[in-house]
């Protein structure tokens, strides 16, 4: 019978038995020196071996004083972790519920306290994140930077009380790629930003692939037995992912043959956005559009043009709220989870302040056929 742990350890047999582990040599039956363990370490240090434990793990209930003078005395001894006592702690801590960590927490810039309920995704951002925290062993807390007291000195005054070192980060109120209008002070707080890639400064971030996403509205469209595919999308979406939608889209023109590659897209913008979208309909004639909203739909109505009789249309955030539609589904809670994966990732390695190489965990969408854009060949 094959231990859970891999070849090489025998099966634990009868509730609560473990695997054998080996242990060090003696020094009367080896020449080679002990090999320093946790309790060497305590013992040097002055304190308890689960002290120790946490500090090796940047755990943030060590003060990082006590946890950097443990890390120094166990480099000194020259201290490495036995494998098979981590491969077993990992197995027993995958195979029971994780004790309670820490608190992290996700902070919006939105103008409302509550504005974050009023958009779906930032709703799957928070529940998938939430989950995933809570089966990590952690607490998500939400804090609003919108109030009038709630400064860059204040909000990270109050984390840092609070024994709250981790921080996500929605996409920012002035629909800015740039990271510098981020409400809190980075040096002492490790941040990653959900549902957007921030640059100057850059942190590491978890995201749909926007770029993939407009590539498979595109594709998927084309694949139904439409012709003429457009994306309208506003200005300021496109800001916030770096024109990676319409990257992929366009992409996805030119590979296919698709007519007017430049023509197929619109930016528009928040004020004249309906006269700019039925003009660009009028002189592009799409016989199929994907945006990011479902107003589209609306003001093709309104000027009496049949969805999707004449023009079909999909969405590129699709989700339960829109039942029936065609359009890409992100996968908005995978994104915030993924956010906490690499969160807390960051917390163990004790990485505060601005990541020197920061990176990411990108989440590819999938395409869902509705009412909104029927087949019209058979795939």
């Amino acid at each position: 019978m094959t231990h859970p742990l891999g070849p090489g350890l025998p099966a634990a047999r009868g509730h609560g038995s473990l695997p054998k582990i080996p242990m060090a040599s003696s020094p009367t039956e080896s020449s080679e020196p002990t090999r320093p363990t946790i309790e060497t370490i305590a013992l040097e240090a002055g304190v308890s071996i689960s002290t120790v434990s946490r500090a090796l793990r940047n755990h943030p209930l060590v003060s990082q004083e006590t946890g950097r003078r443990i890390q120094e005395i166990a480099r000194r001894l020259e201290y490495t972790p036995n494998p098979y006592v981590s491969a077993l702690m990992s197995h027993l801590r995958t195979a029971r519920p994780i004790p309670y960590q820490a608190n992290i927490a996700i902070v919006d810039t939105l103008a409302g306290e509550n504005d974050w309920k009023k958009f779906t995704v930032q709703q799957r951002f928070h529940d998938g994140a939430a989950e995933r925290a809570k089966q990590l062993g952690y607490k998500l807390e939400r804090f609003w930077a919108g109030g009038p007291e709630t400064n860059r000195k204040n909000l990270t005054r109050i984390f840092l009380n609070r024994g709250i070192r981790g921080v996500l980060i929605p996409p920012l109120r002035d629909y800015s790629a740039s990271g510098r209008d981020i409400p809190l002070e980075n040096e002492e707080l490790a941040l990653v930003t959900v549902g957007c890639k921030l640059v100057d400064p850059a942190f590491h971030f978890a995201t749909n692939d926007q770029y993939a996403t407009g590539l498979l509205a595109h594709d998927s469209l084309l694949d139904l037995g439409y012709k003429r595919v457009g994306m309208a999308i506003p200005d300021y979406v496109e800001c916030i992912v770096e024109q990676r939608f319409s990257a992929g889209f366009r992409n996805a023109l030119e590979r296919r043959g698709s007519p007017s590659p430049r023509q197929a897209v619109l930016r528009y913008d928040s004020v004249r956005g309906k006269k700019q979208f039925l003009q660009w309909v009028e002189s592009f004639k799409p016989d199929a559009v994907c945006s990011t909203f479902p107003v589209v739909k609306e003001w093709l109505e309104e000027a009496g043009i049949k969805v999707p009789g004449q023009v079909a249309v999909a969405l590129l955030d699709r989700d339960s709220t829109h039942p029936g539609w065609s359009g890409v589904d992100q996968g908005s809670e995978l994104v915030g989870a993924a956010a906490v994966d690499l969160l807390v990732q960051v917390l163990q390695r004790n990485e505060l302040s601005v990541p020197k190489n920061p990176f990411g965990l990108t989440i590819e969408g999938k395409w869902v056929d509705g009412a909104t854009a029927p087949g019209k060949t058979k795939r």
